[in-house]
This record gives C-alpha cells, structure tokens and sequence, in this order.
C-alpha cells in the first residue's frame, strides 16, 4: 500500500488527512468516505460529495508542472471543495527519490510548487526565493515572510500527518504553508 497526504479546504477550514491506497484512485475513494463521515459534512452534502466522487467525468486531475499531485474541486450548497493530495513519505525516509511539495494557501489561492534538493533547508530557501519574486506577494508581505523564515527549520515546524506546517500573519491575512516529502 501507498500512502497519500489528503489537504481539503471546505467550509473556511483545512482538513488534513493520511490515507492508504493501492494507487491515487483507490486513496481518492477511501478519502472521499472518512471525509463524508467527519461530524461536520451534513448527510446532504456527503451523499453529493460521495455521488461526484463516482462520476468518471470528476475524477482527481493532475497537476501540472509537478510530479504526483492531484486535485478535486467541487461546488454545491454554496460552499466550494477544493482537495489536493500527493503520494507522501515519511520526513526520515532518505531511500526514495523525493522531491519537497510546497502547498501556500493564500489571499484566497492555493499554491503549489516543487523543489528537489538534497536538503531541506536548501529546498525551503529556493522555494521562498520563487515566491516572493512572484505577483502573489506585495513587498511589504515579501519581506515579513523573509524575516520570519529566517528561523525556520524541519523541527520547528508543526506536523500533521506527515504534512509540516507554517502558519504566518501577514499583515492581517493569514499565510499557511504546508510542506511534504513526495515521492518522484
């Protein structure tokens, strides 16, 4: 069995979840019933949930420009879905080809990018070079989050399963970064 990191924005909150799977599908489809089973999905909306997830047409699609991601998106009852998951490793796990999978979730946006280092640090710094050169931050934002970045480290960082993670105010937004060994 693989193991899937599951990241599911819904309802102003971020659901994150381990799954195993024979494959991406196969831990899409048990992802898609522990979800449906969480106090707070009402029967209405499990039963959409679940019959979008069994139509061919709204399968988990994958990422472009990085290596096994997917993402799932729906929209019903007013409120929107947005799931993205990958194959994870375990932060000690150095045998496997991996790659770091930055996830920002950010003025209203999702973020994802890859950096293949060979260690964290080194990955962590290409990747916050990339982001604040890009147009989602503003210079002020950009240098915040180059300020607070200077102490981080793999220890320092919140863990829920096998996901890592930042939280940052930024000027009264919150910036959450989620970062994951991924298999290549």
């Amino acid at each position: 069995m693989r193991t899937f990191g599951f990241i599911a924005e819904f309802k102003n909150k971020i659901h994150i979840s381990l799954i195993n799977g024979k494959d991406h599908l196969n831990a899409f489809s048990e992802w898609v019933k522990y979800f449906i089973s969480q106090p707070n999905i009402s029967r209405m909306q499990g039963r959409d949930i679940y019959q979008v997830s069994l139509d061919k047409d709204f399968e988990p699609s994958p990422l472009r420009d990085v290596t096994g991601i997917w993402c799932w998106w729906i929209s019903a009852w007013g409120k929107s879905l947005l799931l993205n998951f990958m194959e994870i490793l375990n932060w000690s796990d150095n045998k496997h080809p991996f790659v770091y999978t930055f996830i920002v979730i950010f003025n209203g946006g999702t973020y994802i990018s890859q950096h293949k280092d060979v260690d964290f640090i080194s990955s962590y710094h290409l990747w916050l070079k990339d982001f604040t050169d890009s147009p989602y931050v503003n210079k002020n934002q950009s240098e915040l989050l180059s300020a607070y970045s200077s102490d981080i480290n793999e220890d320092n960082l919140t863990e829920e399963c096998n996901i890592k993670s930042i939280d940052i105010d930024m000027q009264g937004e919150k910036f959450r970064l989620y970062i994951a060994k991924t298999k290549v």
